[in-house]
């Protein structure tokens, strides 16, 4: 199957821009990077008052925002790519997308 594409030509260039970002080993650094951050954010054992517990979840729900993206922007994706579909093919399209992968690939370095 041809991967399929938008309707729209400056959505698709922004979702494969998107999707070349996110398996870019750039990208899986970053990643790596805010991981590392996640983990001595979440040591609660050392907040000392309520305003560093506050600053400590804005960072926290900061890092799973950017951490979510790959998957946010492929769900995003395929919805468009199925409402766009006419009515009768879109089941077939479904079943196809569910054989591609966009922007959730994994960098093997």
């Amino acid at each position: 199957m041809a991967i399929p594409k938008l309707k729209d030509d400056a959505l698709e260039r922004h979702y494969r821009s998107m999707f070349d970002l996110f398996t870019s080993a750039g990208w899986a650094a970053l990643i790596e990077d805010l991981e590392a951050v996640e983990a001595t954010l979440n040591k609660l054992i050392t907040v000392k008052d309520q305003r560093e517990l506050d600053n400590r979840q804005g960072q926290l729900a900061n890092i799973l925002w950017m951490k979510a993206q790959p998957e946010m922007h492929d769900h995003a994706y395929r919805q468009i790519l199925v409402d766009e579909a006419k009515p009768e093919e879109q089941d077939t399209l479904i079943a196809e997308l569910d054989d591609l992968t966009f922007g959730v690939a994994k960098v093997i370095s």
